[in-house]
């Protein structure tokens, strides 16, 4: 018995279906000359998942995430833009925090020192997962 199950309809009389295991998932595309939109329904840890993205079609068109969740639970969906708010949050927070770093080495080593903080670490290991997209 397969976990997930795809359907497509158009112009011919019948619809085409498609199966999808925890394992291999199953994704569909609906595509015009200016781009596609694509779902991918997947198991992960246990739960199924799905994923809406725009992208690129015959050389055309964006790719971007649009959103994602878990399937059946409206409350679990999350949107791309909701995604960026928060990381664009995230970023005045790390500079507000680099501002006190340095703000900490003026007062505790002197006004030309380079030498790490206690914030230093922290700061590189924020900065290092927000340029991962």
């Amino acid at each position: 018995m397969s976990q997930f199950y795809g359907t497509l309809s158009g112009q011919s009389r019948t619809t085409a279906t498609r199966r999808g295991s925890a394992k291999s998932g199953v994704t569909t595309q609906a595509a015009s000359y200016a781009g596609a939109i694509e779902v991918h329904a997947f198991e992960l840890d246990g739960k199924e998942h799905f994923r809406v993205s725009m992208i690129p079609w015959q050389g055309a068109g964006d790719r971007e995430t649009l959103c994602s969740g878990l399937l059946g639970d409206r409350s679990s969906v999350i949107h791309d833009a909701q995604v960026q708010g928060l990381r664009a949050d995230l970023e005045q927070a790390v500079n507000a925090l680099e501002e006190l770093e340095k703000k900490y080495q003026h007062h505790v080593h002197g006004k030309n020192s380079d030498r790490p903080t206690p914030y230093s670490e922290l700061v590189a290991g924020i900065r290092e997962k927000l340029s991962v997209k």
